[in-house]
């Protein structure tokens, strides 16, 4: 797996990701189209690609897309990662958690953890740490994919993050889900080195879409 080269910021957090991942905005409709449309003529762009299979894919990413972004998403992120030539198909999306009533802290994430051990389904892996921006509480699950995409039947590594950055403007969360169930513990190696990468980083004027040169180290 690649090593993770380029900031990407989500709204005034940044995370590093390996150049090799596409970004979607989700704040602004009109740029997450465009940005869909330009992942789908990547993909599928070629005269020998069926022009229905290119549809449908497009249609199935702005399904995704459209979801996140209702569920207050700033970004979605999809590897476009190969291992051994195949693809390492994951996606990523980001929210900025409301602050709290009360003062945000280690003691609050120790009651989300606390709360979601009590209730957690059998398998459900809760991991309270700390990172370089503060505590994280991680959850691991295997959970079946989305209805929308045809996805049902399949099984997926799920992985939430959440990062209390000490800002006290809310939590940082980070969902990442993938069908490569198998890869679990080297697929959690490569999302806590991620999420260990979650920074403040200045808002840019005008946000990439899309992937960037390796080692550009600039915004998408």
């Amino acid at each position: 797996m690649a090593a993770p080269t380029t900031v990407r910021p989500t709204g005034d957090l940044g995370l590093l990701l390996p150049a090799d991942w596409w970004v979607v905005p989700l704040t602004d409709r009109r740029a997450m189209r465009r940005s869909l449309a330009a992942l789908a003529d990547r993909q599928f762009g070629r005269p020998d690609r069926p022009v229905p299979l290119k549809h449908q894919t497009r249609q199935a990413l702005e399904r995704t897309a459209e979801t996140a972004a209702a569920a207050g998403g700033r970004i979605l992120a999809i590897s476009l990662m190969t291992v051994r030539e195949r693809p390492l198909t994951i996606t990523l999306t980001t929210f900025r958690q409301p602050p709290p009533s009360r003062v945000a802290g280690p003691s609050r994430l120790e009651r989300v953890a606390e709360r979601l051990r009590a209730g957690a389904a059998e398998g459900t892996e809760v991991l309270l740490g700390e990172g370089p921006a503060g505590p994280v509480l991680r959850t691991v699950t295997v959970e079946r994919g989305p209805a929308e995409l045809g996805a049902q039947d399949i099984d997926q590594l799920v992985v939430r993050y959440l990062v209390d950055v000490g800002d006290r403007q809310g939590h940082f969360e980070a969902v990442f889900a993938s069908p490569h169930v198998e890869l679990r513990e080297g697929l959690l190696d490569l999302y806590d080195t991620l999420v260990a990468s979650v920074g403040h980083v200045p808002s840019p004027d005008d946000p990439h879409e899309g992937p960037q040169a390796p080692g550009a180290g600039g915004a998408a």
